[in-house]
């Protein structure tokens, strides 16, 4: 973006392009080792706060290096493309949407992410403007290393030599769950790939085919088929590009009666393959579908959508509607004659497709802003292929096609370290592109503009740094008041109430604090803690915590309303229909408490789930006892 440096650059400067280069994939490291599942990375791993602090830096540096830029050579140019400036537009409708359209609504959280990395990809813009080689050569070289670390870690946790970070999973890599450790190998594969076919400088390809055989060896592990699929896509595509000349010569020398054989053969191996897929995991395909079902039918606010990072907070309330109007809906069956809807609706984070997401979030006009800022850099790339061959601008592609493949069935721009990546590909598109340039030296108000930048920067850098220092030490506290609860409450709920100001915005933290005033009798201050935690997420144990404190209040209709709601959340899970149990047995309504506790007898428990095998337990002798009288 802005940028022009003479030849006499001084050793400051320098020093600047490098700590700026590396501060660049600082920020994507700190993302990629750890936890990033949609708004969970911000309290569980607190890797939110590594990120804020790494861009604080970032911007603080980069104010430094075009100060050192102007004081040093007096003159400034500005590269403008069409895609910052929609970039911007996008930026500044979110933050209308969010302050003026949706106040109540938004996810403060994701906002603020989303604001920084819309800096980052124009941090990267400016440094690509001057340090082209530089920052190729670290993002190159530093995303090969991060992807080869990531599939060593994975290896060794699947010859158990390093344990995963969750229970459920064997394969996890640095990550809490396969499906973001998964994603990221994937957009790492396309960038190898095209790198070994397309990239002719031969330094490129040797960490590209060790990172290939560690992918392709590591990713069918992980039982992810939105990563599968865009391996196979991106393959097809980079040997088609790279094979083409042969491919054209051979289609044309064949007959028109053997090409639409070859059309409806490949055709039928596709609907076969994603048949396969599909049956492999059925239950999680079908959920899929009921999100998306439920999602395009309750979304009313068809323009500007319900509020950005409100599908967390919207999406379940709108599935206990659902089924709360349509109860018979809870035996439909999608494709599988397996399983019912019952058996797998849950508790939902995240829509499964970030293009259904960005229109639930943003409503139409943010899907179609997202929308034209992809049709501009394909025509920039058409354009730019055409003129001359630029192997550069094709691995950035593909790594950019990658992303948008993944987009259609999970969620990589709900997870960081892909969130950052999207960026940073269209970066690197644009000025491989050479937007439209406007250069002009400095004159003094152009000077005095330049301060301002720098002092604007600074100062965002400062706050950035001050907020993220704060936070992560409002999770310590937050984790110390943890280890305190299960003795100590009374000083317990004393931190939880100190860090409340910082952490107010995340659920985890307010169901936490929540449970901590239930034990210490504060009935009133807990149920405003869980009305502030359902306004944001719709987390089943808000509503049974709700609940438990409406039954302790003898508001016995309202403790019911409160754990049936939890029970549509979750409408194959024990616990809530435990609770509604235990609520008709206090109120005397043996008949509804009968027709639960059969209810339970007929789910289904994990063998390991020994809560469920106590609960069954209870409710067999319940009935018993019921009889015999």
């Amino acid at each position: 973006m802005l940028g022009s440096i003479s030849n006499g650059s001084s050793i400051f400067l320098l020093a600047f392009r490098y700590i700026s280069s590396f501060l660049v994939l600082g920020v994507l490291t700190t993302a990629v080792l750890g936890f990033s599942f949609a708004g969970d990375v911000f309290i569980n791993a607190s890797k939110q706060n590594y990120f804020m602090f790494f861009m604080g830096l970032l911007f603080i540096c980069i104010s430094c290096y075009i100060a050192l830029i102007t004081i040093q050579d007096r003159s400034l140019r500005v590269t403008v493309s069409n895609v910052d400036l929609m970039l911007l537009i996008w930026l500044a409708y979110i933050v209308i949407n969010s302050f003026v359209l949706n106040p109540i609504a938004f996810s403060y959280d994701k906002l603020l992410v989303f604001s920084l990395t819309i800096g980052y990809y124009f941090i990267i813009r400016l440094l690509l403007d001057n340090n082209r080689m530089l920052l190729k050569c670290v993002f190159f070289y530093g995303l090969m290393s991060l992807s080869i670390f990531e599939s060593i870690v994975g290896w060794l946790q699947i010859s158990k030599s390093l344990t995963t970070l969750n229970e459920f999973f064997p394969l996890t890599g640095t990550f809490r769950n396969p499906a973001p450790f998964a994603m990221f190998l994937a957009v790492c594969y396309s960038i190898s790939l095209s790198s070994i076919f397309i990239e002719r400088q031969k330094v490129f390809r040797i960490p590209s085919v060790i990172n290939l055989i560690l992918i392709l060896s590591i990713l069918p592990l992980t039982d992810n088929r939105s990563s599968w699929v865009s391996v196979f896509i991106i393959t097809v595509i980079a040997l088609g590009y790279n094979f083409r000349t042969f491919i054209n010569n051979r289609w044309c020398s064949i007959t028109k009666s053997f090409k639409l054989t070859l059309i409806s053969v490949i055709i039928c191996l596709i609907a076969k393959l994603l048949t396969s897929l599909y049956k492999y995991k059925s239950v999680s395909a079908d959920s899929r579908l009921l999100i998306w079902e439920v999602s395009l039918r309750k979304a009313s606010n068809v323009f500007f959508g319900e509020g950005y990072g409100s599908f967390r907070s919207c999406y379940n309330k709108w599935q206990i509607d659902y089924f709360r109007m349509n109860g018979s809906q809870l035996h439909k069956q999608y494709f599988s004659n397996k399983t019912s809807i019952a058996d797998f609706a849950g508790y939902i984070k995240t829509a499964y497709n970030e293009y259904l997401e960005i229109f639930v979030e943003q409503g139409l006009i943010g899907l179609n802003i997202f929308f034209i800022v992809l049709l501009i850099i394909i025509f920039k790339v058409v354009l730019t292929v055409k003129k001359k061959y630029n192997p550069c601008i094709l691995i950035y592609s593909l790594g950019l096609i990658s992303l948008l493949i993944l987009s259609f069935f999970s969620y990589p721009f709900n997870s960081l370290p892909t969130f950052i990546l999207l960026f940073m590909f269209l970066a690197f598109i644009v000025d491989e592109c050479n937007g439209v340039h406007i250069g002009s030296k400095l004159s003094k108000i152009n000077y005095i503009s330049c301060v301002c930048i720098c002092v604007i920067l600074v100062s965002i850098g400062s706050v950035v740094c001050y907020k993220s220092i704060s936070r992560f030490q409002a999770y310590n506290q937050y984790q110390k008041a943890n280890v305190y609860f299960r003795e100590d409450k009374v000083s317990a709920e004393i931190i939880y109430t100190k860090v409340f100001n910082q952490l107010k915005n995340e659920p985890v933290f307010l169901i936490d604090f929540s449970k901590c005033l239930i034990e210490n009798n504060k009935l009133e201050k807990a149920l405003r803690c869980l009305l502030l935690a359902e306004r944001l997420d719709n987390d089943p144990r808000i509503y049974m915590l709700k609940g438990n404190i409406l039954k302790i209040q003898k508001s016995y209709s309202d403790a019911e309303e409160a754990y049936r709601e939890a029970s549509l959340i979750i409408p194959s899970r024990m616990y809530p229909k435990y609770l509604l149990v235990k609520l008709y047995q206090e109120t005397n309504q043996l008949a509804e408490a009968i027709a639960m506790a059969n209810e339970i007898l007929q789910l289904k428990a994990k063998a390991s789930d020994e809560i469920s095998k106590r609960i069954k337990l209870e409710m067999k002798m319940f009935l018993i006892q019921i009889n015999t009288q």
